[in-house]
């Protein structure tokens, strides 16, 4: 049975080494507004991606991609890749919450890494991560 100390511990080891990937400097596009763009998931096709849609567009996401994970299809992999494919420097790429980039730990990291790669940054919704602002866990 997981304690909720060891719980808590592990996301702050997460939100460090996530942080550390993305110490990238927020540097707008030339010519170009940056862009707010927002990812949504759900793991079976029996869910319903409307709640985390209609939650993207309040927030500003003017473009969205998104999802559903059925089996072994790759679709997700495909949306994803769509994504970070998409983004450009001084885009900000939001999400409901972290695990909606991916469904271990390995592949939330790449993508992340991808994303700042490309001069971009990422914010969840729920406050876990935002590599937006000036704070030392954004750097």
């Amino acid at each position: 049975m997981l304690h909720l100390g060891h719980v808590q511990n592990s996301i702050l080891c997460i939100k460090y080494i996530i942080v550390t990937m993305c110490s990238n400097i927020l540097i707008f596009g030339q010519g170009r507004k940056m862009q707010l763009i927002g990812f949504a998931r759900v793991s079976t096709s029996s869910q319903d991606l409307a709640n985390q849609l209609k939650t993207l567009e309040e927030h500003g996401c003017n473009k969205v991609f998104h999802g559903k994970q059925s089996g072994k299809s790759k679709e997700i992999e495909l949306k994803l890749k769509e994504l970070v494919d998409y983004v450009r420097e001084g885009d900000t790429v939001v999400v409901t919450k972290l695990d909606r980039l991916g469904r271990s730990l390995k592949s939330i990291l790449e993508t992340i890494q991808q994303i700042t790669d490309k001069g971009a940054t990422l914010k969840t919704l729920d406050g876990a991560i935002d590599t937006t602002n000036s704070s030392p866990f954004a750097q």
